[in-house]
């Protein structure tokens, strides 16, 4: 029996237009725990060729315990479908891009340092853990109703080990780059 109920509703109409279309990040729906009452956001996306680099983004959510880093609950192949699921900690207040094009102006100083701090807070502890984001940009950092920020999506992050202590790639959004 599923322990989900899954609203008809989207958890950010826009990034789910975005994802639709690029058809990489699969869409993002706002479930309720049957048992807990708790929502969650629950990504489905199709089990395709990148099935590597899905398994290597949960194994990295999954060992993240940070109040700056969205919470990982679990993922499940739905095998008929041929979809995964993977149930996150829900951000429904969206994105800081879909935020900045609501309010239709630039932020102001003392909330991108308020961004910038929890962020920074964030990508702390990952690196603290050897994990390398590498793809922040405002699409990635997540609000919660209350207002907490939350880095987010973990597509492309690395782990840095012994053997492979750095990276000597580029990668994540240049388009990001190109508005500083």
């Amino acid at each position: 029996m599923c322990r989900w109920v899954k609203a008809p509703t989207c958890v950010c109409a826009a990034r789910q237009a975005r994802a639709n279309a690029a058809r990489a990040q699969g869409e993002v729906f706002r479930g309720r725990h049957k048992q807990t009452h708790k929502d969650w956001a629950i990504k489905v996306q199709e089990r395709g060729e990148d099935v590597i680099d899905l398994e290597q983004e949960i194994l990295i959510m999954r060992s993240c315990n940070h109040a700056n880093v969205c919470g990982y609950l679990g993922a499940w192949l739905h095998e008929r479908h041929n979809r995964i699921w993977i149930v996150l900690e829900l951000c429904a207040a969206g994105s800081l891009a879909d935020i900045i094009v609501a309010l239709d102006r630039p932020l102001r100083t003392p909330e991108i340092a308020a961004v910038m701090r929890e962020a920074a807070q964030g990508l702390v502890y990952l690196h603290e853990h050897r994990v390398l984001h590498r793809d922040v940009k405002a699409a990635n950092i997540l609000l919660t109703e209350s207002g907490q920020i939350k880095l987010a999506d973990f597509g492309v992050a690395a782990v840095l080990t012994d053997k492979r202590p750095f990276r000597n790639t580029a990668i994540g959004a240049l388009h990001a780059l190109r508005m500083c």
